[in-house]
């Protein structure tokens, strides 16, 4: 039996970032130019992922300055999974609205490179750690998720 992950498919949910080139429905703007809310659909094998755009900045947590990106708006879905795979591993099956779960790391990274195939150019994998944190901070500026002091 293969164990399950589901902490993966969060991750993957919000996983697979797309190049920093222009987005596909934009001719004139360069991803470094875009602003926060910007959104295209991955639609690649009827996958239809919606991307959004995380405009970068500096990152008290890490104190770095992270790179703008592209990651996905929801988890991946059943479906979606299906449609770039050919099938679906999750245990907990009944809608193919419901999240992907019961994959790997390595089954992540050959759904993000699949996509990445299909996509006509642009590549796709899951995010790093920073990018990752960066987004579920969702532009706070404090030390912490819940302010700057420890206590």
């Amino acid at each position: 039996m293969r164990p399950s992950m589901a902490v993966l498919a969060i991750l993957l949910a919000a996983s697979c970032e797309a190049p920093t080139e222009k987005t596909p429905s934009s001719t004139s703007s360069t991803s470094s130019t875009l602003s926060a809310g910007r959104s295209y659909t991955e639609s690649a094998a009827n996958a239809n992922i919606e991307m959004v755009w995380i405009p970068g900045g500096p990152f008290t947590m890490y104190s770095e300055t992270v790179e703008g990106f592209w990651i996905g708006k929801y988890e991946v879905t059943q479906g979606q999974w299906q449609a770039v795979m050919g099938s679906n591993p999750s245990s907990f099956k009944g809608s193919d609205r419901l999240p992907v779960e019961n994959v790997d790391w390595n089954d992540a990274m050959e759904f993000c490179r699949k996509l990445s195939g299909l996509s006509g150019g642009k590549a796709y994998t899951l995010p790093t750690e920073l990018e990752w944190e960066f987004a579920c901070r969702a532009g706070s500026k404090t030390a912490y998720y819940f302010g700057d002091s420890e206590s």
